[in-house]
């Protein structure tokens, strides 16, 4: 009997792929007209970003969603494991990905570089068919100094060449204008996309995945949903991961779960998904961090922190409704661990206190330290000539400067708290 859920890589068979049934129908939506156009998935680590794209290269919902699907040619590229490749490397790779979808009939040469890949398009347009490319991991071609930004620029020019019909669904962490922004100033590179924000399932999808595949398993969850939402909430991935937990318990220990198998479950699932929050906590900011402890600790969230409360949820590790709230209790449990904060969250300790002080002083000091460390070398100096210096009667003016200096780092420590941080 097979486990049907998954705790690693992408999803590559489609009976196992559920939900995101907006989204799908947004890339199709956008590639459909007879000039295709171009999207961009954006979201985090272990969302569904790869899984989605790999439905939409192998699912047969083309068929009712595209007229003519036959004239329509997928090809999937990772950048994953190709950091350091070449474009030319990149052209033959696609190329060998393309090969055994292009049309017998049509004389298409080897793709080996820019011009080649130009030939092949107008080839096929010219012939009546449209290139889709599934590019993931899309923003790791940013860091690979063989693709400059006359590569991108180069992209944007086939997608909206009429002589082509090409068009890029791509994939990435962040949004392609934040990514072009850092990396690339001024590329109008991102202009050309449709973004697609991936968050959290909507509650009628995670339940599917919960009911549907374990049921034709003979192994039902169903009656597990609320322990599943719970503590895995509603983020693709950790439903996956605890559902997979479950079922393994199960098919070994029978169809009940005593009280010391959920402990056990939870202790088994809180192992690997710790690995996993660890991973997401260390690539978030810190006015993000601190607003995820205030929420897990159950405060509210105030007017000025509403901007990051809605990136988080983007994100998919709130939920926004009457009240703002961590995604699941796990993930919640795990922030105020690594906070040192008690489990209840409801009582800001003397320790947890300190612990914030020291946060703030050392973030002020790091954005201070060009003013504040020489500032702290004349004061050493101030205390030493003071002692040299005493036999000479008047000591205030050096006494005055260890003051001002003292003065000072109280000012930066109490105007720069976590509320007033900036996104870095």
């Amino acid at each position: 009997m097979e486990n049907p859920y998954w705790n690693s890589g992408m999803i590559e068979e489609t009976k196992y792929f559920f939900g995101r049934k907006n989204e799908i129908e947004t890339i199709f939506n956008r590639i459909r007209p007879s000039r295709p156009q171009c999207v961009s998935i954006v979201g985090e680590r272990k969302v569904g970003k790869s899984s989605l794209l790999y439905y939409v290269l192998k699912s047969d919902k083309r068929r009712h969603e595209l007229p003519h699907h036959e004239k329509y040619i997928f090809a999937y590229f990772s950048f994953q494991q190709c950091l350091s490749v070449t474009v030319e490397e990149f052209w033959r790779m696609l190329y060998q990905e393309l090969e055994d979808k292009l049309p017998d009939a049509i004389g298409i040469e080897r793709v080996e570089d820019n011009k080649t890949f130009e030939n092949m398009a107008e080839t096929l347009h010219n012939s009546g068919y449209r290139l889709i490319l599934l590019l993931d991991e899309f923003d790791k071609i940013l860091k690979n100094r063989n693709f400059e930004s006359d590569f991108l620029s180069y992209l944007r020019y086939i997608a909206e060449n009429p002589d082509y019909s090409v068009a890029y669904v791509i994939s990435t962490k962040k949004s392609l204008k934040d990514l072009c922004q850092i990396d690339l100033p001024g590329s109008p590179f991102f202009n050309i996309f449709t973004p697609i924000y991936l968050g959290l399932f909507q509650e009628d999808e995670a339940l599917d995945i919960i009911k549907i595949p374990s049921a034709e398993e003979g192994i039902p969850l169903e009656e597990e949903k609320d322990f599943i939402l719970k503590y895995a909430g509603l983020f693709p991935f950790f439903i996956q991961l605890l559902c997979r937990k479950l079922f393994e318990h199960k098919k070994k220990h029978g169809l009940e779960i005593d009280p010391g198998g959920y402990r056990d479950i939870l202790t088994e699932f809180r192992k690997e998904a710790d690995q996993h929050f660890n991973h997401a906590w260390k690539g978030l900011s810190e006015k993000e961090r601190d607003l995820l402890i205030k929420i897990a600790m159950g405060k509210e969230v105030k007017d000025r922190d509403r901007s990051v409360a809605r990136g988080l949820k983007r994100k998919g590790y709130v939920t926004i409704n009457e009240k703002t709230e961590i995604f699941s209790e796990t993930f919640r449990e795990f922030i105020l661990e690594v906070s040192n904060i008690p489990k209840g969250g409801k009582t800001e300790t003397t320790k947890w206190k300190l612990h914030n002080l020291v946060l703030r002083y050392k973030r002020a000091l790091g954005r201070n330290k060009q003013v504040l460390f020489p500032l702290m070398i004349g004061s050493l100096f101030a205390w030493v000539g003071e002692y040299i210096l005493r036999g000479l009667g008047n000591i205030w003016p050096w006494r005055f400067l260890i003051i001002l200096v003292l003065l000072i780092n109280v000012a930066i420590l109490l105007f720069s708290s976590p509320e007033n941080d900036q996104n870095r």
